[in-house]
C-alpha cells in the first residue's frame, strides 16, 4: 500500500466502481465520491488524524497529510480489506488419532485387499496352465509321430478292422489300378519338303527362337536360319501359292496374324 499526496485529479475508476456497486450511473457516484472526500477532508482537519481501519490511517502534519498503513497477517494487499478469521489448532495428539483411525486404516485394507487380488490370480493362473497342459498331452496320445527308430511290436497301431465283404472268401480278387496317362509324342518340326516356308516369328539369335517355340508347345515349328537371323516356321509349301494359301487360311491367321511366305 502507498499514498501519494500530490495527487490532486482522479482517474474514474473510484467512480466507476461506486457506479457498478451502488447500481447509480457515473455522474451520480463521482458526486458521491466527492462528498465523502470533502467528509473525511474536515474530519481530517477538526481530529488531526482519520482512521480508516483495515486501509490505515490518515493524519495532518504540518499542513501535509501522511499514510501509515495497518497492520495486517495476509501476504497479499487484496486482502487487507477482509475480516480476520479464527481458526482453531489441531493439537498434535487429535491429529495422530485421526491418522490412525481414517488414513492408516484405509490404507491398510487396501493392502491386504491387494495382497487377496495377488493371491487369487496366482492361482487362476496355475489352474488354467494345468488344464492346457493336461488337453495337449491327451491330445498328444492320439497322434502318430515319425520316427528314427523302428517301432516294437508293442509300439505298433492296432490293426485297422476291414469291412466284411459279401460272397465267397477264396473267391479270386481284381485289382484295378488308376489308369495311366498316354504319352505324348513329341512334336516333329514340318520337314522342308518345299521352296517356300511360311514364317511366323524373326529373332537374332537360336536361344530366341528355341524359347519362342517352347512358348507355343501344341504347335508344330520349325527353325530356318538365313544370315544373322533366325526364323520361326509353321509351314512349308512346293509353289508359291500353296504358301500363300496357308498363310491366308482362317484358322492360320487366328494362330499366327502376322505371318509371311519366304523362299528357301
Amino acid at each position: 500500500m502507498s499514498f501519494n499526496s500530490e495527487l490532486t485529479r482522479t482517474d474514474g475508476l473510484l467512480a466507476a466502481s461506486v457506479a457498478r456497486r451502488r447500481g447509480v450511473s457515473v455522474a451520480a457516484a463521482t458526486r458521491m465520491v466527492a462528498s465523502a472526500v470533502e467528509q473525511m477532508r474536515r474530519e481530517l482537519e477538526a481530529n488531526g488524524a482519520l482512521n480508516m481501519g483495515g486501509a490505515g490511517t490518515l493524519a495532518m502534519e504540518d499542513g501535509r497529510i501522511t499514510y501509515q498503513p495497518a497492520q495486517s497477517q495476509w501476504a497479499s494487499p487484496q486482502y487487507l480489506w477482509m475480516p480476520r478469521l479464527d481458526i482453531a489448532r489441531i493439537s498434535g495428539a487429535d491429529h495422530i488419532a485421526v491418522d490412525e483411525d481414517d488414513s492408516v486404516l484405509h490404507l491398510r485394507r487396501a493392502r491386504l485387499w491387494r495382497g487377496a487380488l495377488r493371491i487369487a490370480a496366482s492361482f487362476v493362473i496355475i489352474l488354467l496352465v494345468g488344464w492346457a497342459v493336461k488337453v495337449n498331452l491327451s491330445e498328444a496320445s492320439k497322434q502318430q509321430f515319425a520316427s528314427l527308430w523302428p517301432i516294437s511290436a508293442e509300439q505298433e497301431q492296432p490293426a485297422v478292422e476291414q469291412p466284411a465283404m459279401e460272397g465267397d472268401a477264396d473267391a479270386p480278387m481284381t485289382l484295378l489300378l488308376p489308369q495311366q496317362p498316354e504319352e505324348v509324342e513329341a512334336e516333329v518340326a514340318p520337314q522342308l519338303d518345299g521352296k517356300y516356308c511360311v514364317i511366323v516369328g524373326s529373332f537374332t539369335s537360336e536361344a530366341e527362337a528355341r524359347e519362342y517355340i517352347n512358348s507355343k508347345p501344341q504347335q508344330t515349328l520349325g527353325i530356318l536360319t538365313a544370315g544373322s537371323r533366325c526364323r520361326v516356321y509353321a509351314a512349308t509349301a512346293a509353289t508359291e501359292a500353296e504358301a500363300y494359301a496357308i498363310a491366308s487360311s482362317a484358322s492360320f491367321v487366328d494362330q499366327y496374324p502376322n505371318s509371311w511366305v519366304c523362299r528357301r
